[in-house]
């Protein structure tokens, strides 16, 4: 099977979680009907709110999200502990 090419959003936050979808097995990735919300409720990833913020900051008002360095890791350990259950 070969890899899709999708073409990522400029903001930070969104293409974490295009990368977090794309690493999830198949039965957890987000279908195409679910919000967010929806989403990390089916798979039982629970966000911070840091992490719920920066994305519906980013993606619903005109405001562009800056996230510090100790955000992003923090954002980003979120994602690699759900990930975790599956090695």
């Amino acid at each position: 099977m070969t890899e899709e090419q999708i073409n990522l959003p400029d903001a930070w936050i969104r293409k974490q979680l295009i990368q977090f979808n794309q690493i999830l097995p198949v039965r957890l990735q987000r279908h195409d009907t679910e919000t967010f919300q929806e989403w990390f409720l089916r798979i039982g990833f629970q966000p911070s709110h840091l992490l719920i913020k920066a994305y519906l900051l980013e993606r619903y008002t005109e405001k562009a999200t800056t996230l510090s360095e100790r955000d992003k890791q923090t954002i980003q350990g979120e994602f690699g502990a759900f990930m975790h259950q599956f090695d």
